[in-house]
């Protein structure tokens, strides 16, 4: 998924201008792999036409309701035991029945509080048959569906290697935090001064941030549909002298995962991690990496020595390599 801002493309131009420019950048980024966007700041009296240019691009829609983002940031419009009901129902029936139309996406906001609201928000959709994900560094940890979100700004320099650990960074903190649902890029295309988007204010992806955006996505594919729903634990193995590794646990159902990440900034990770004869109170009879790109479908299968499974690790800052357990 990729959030896209809709009001900043309708500032000093027509209307119908104004939607040729967005009709011709869902085309793109359609064609860039996408199926989903996370349409944001869209007024009300325009969001039938973008959901319909949407539709002939062949995406979906996660909608960012205005009314909505509001009360989670504010509470001001309906306060009291009947806020998020009223929240809900502000979202007309032609848009949720809309054929473009998938999920509703509420941001959490910056607080604790709007984080509360927001997934309260999402419960209340819920229960009215409207689905509901969560977006935000401030999603509340009570296994609520969140998505990891990705910004587009957060590089150290411009070459494609440093773009690529900075959002795989953030990727793998996501999911640590519990953000398994899915990915959303922040976002396609910013107004000038406000850092690169995956495209430049007024042209296409360059080929460094192309082959980054790829990159990440695949990995989401093959990783998201495993973890979606699966609740990490952080697995205590005592600090390491030279690298920030940080060993997460993922459980869902009968499966199990183990994420080992590079928290480092600057420095790879070369060692190797012993797992516990026990985790989560069951035996581990030996590990399968899960490939985390197309170009290797084959994962290595580490079994036990000596009774003990010891992942090896080599990673770049930020990386992270993902096993299953069995």
């Amino acid at each position: 998924m990729v959030a896209y801002d809709v009001e900043p493309m309708m500032v000093g131009q027509a209307r119908e201008a104004s939607f040729d420019a967005i009709r011709h950048d869902f085309q793109t980024i359609a064609e860039l792999g996408f199926p989903t966007i996370m349409m944001r700041y869209v007024d009300r009296r325009d969001r039938r036409t973008i959901l319909d240019i949407a539709r002939d691009s062949g995406l979906s829609i996660g909608l960012c309701d205005l009314d909505v983002r509001h009360y989670v940031r504010t509470a001001a419009q309906s306060p009291g035991r009947d806020g998020e009901a009223r929240a809900v129902p502000a979202i007309p029936s032609d848009v949720i029945s809309h054929p473009a139309f998938t999920v509703l996406v509420v941001e959490s906001g910056p607080s604790s509080r709007s984080a509360a609201r927001c997934e309260s928000v999402c419960s209340e959709a819920g229960k009215r048959g409207v689905p509901c994900v969560l977006v935000g560094d401030a999603v509340p940890d009570s296994g609520a569906a969140g998505l990891a979100r990705i910004d587009t700004r957060a590089t150290s320099a411009g070459s494609q290697a440093s773009m690529m650990e900075a959002w795989l960074r953030q990727y793998h903190h996501a999911l640590i935090a519990g953000r398994t649902t899915g990915l959303v890029f922040d976002r396609y295309r910013r107004m000038p001064g406000d850092g690169p988007g995956i495209a430049g204010p007024g042209g296409p992806p360059d080929h460094a941030r192309l082959a980054a955006v790829k990159e990440l996505a695949a990995r989401a594919r093959l990783w998201g549909p495993r973890l979606t729903g699966a609740t990490p634990e952080p697995l205590r193995l005592g600090a390491s002298s030279d690298v920030e590794l940080s060993v997460t646990t993922f459980s869902y159902a009968r499966r199990r995962y183990v994420l080992v990440f590079n928290r480092s900034p600057d420095r790879y990770a070369r060692s190797e991690v012993m797992l516990p004869e026990l985790t989560r109170g069951t035996p581990v009879i030996r590990a399968v990496e899960v490939p985390a790109s197309a170009s290797n479908p084959v994962g290595r299968v580490i079994n036990p020595r000596r009774g003990r499974v010891g992942l090896p690790v080599d990673l770049r800052p930020g990386d992270a390599v993902l096993f299953e357990l069995f």
